[in-house]
């Protein structure tokens, strides 16, 4: 799938990309459960992964990427809504990649 091969030849390929990995697999169990439990988070997601693929299939192919703000604002309503439930660990992820997305940091 795009996304596993999103992973293996962008993600692993810098520090901070590293960092998402280690924090989503870290996490998996956790989300995975707040997701099953909120069908709306859950819908959101999906939506957001359809809206998001374009940018991540022209990433592979090694172009750059530019989220549109729109884009962006609906990532950060999913992660804010996603921290309401997170415990603490995942709470403090959530504020990192936050904070990535709102200073443009996400793919530096």
């Amino acid at each position: 799938s795009s996304l596993r091969a999103y992973r293996d030849q962008v993600l692993r390929k810098t520090e901070k990309g590293r960092f998402y990995i280690n924090a989503y697999y870290g996490n998996a169990g956790e989300i995975s459960r707040i997701l099953a439990s909120d069908s709306v988070l859950r819908n959101r997601l999906v939506k957001l992964i359809y809206t998001c693929l374009p940018e991540i299939k022209s990433q592979l192919q090694g172009r750059s990427v530019n989220l549109s703000d729109k884009q962006k604002a609906e990532i950060l309503i999913f992660l804010n809504r996603l921290k309401e439930h997170a415990s603490f660990p995942l709470h403090r992820g959530i504020e990192k990649v936050v904070e990535d997305i709102s200073s443009g940091k996400v793919f530096q």
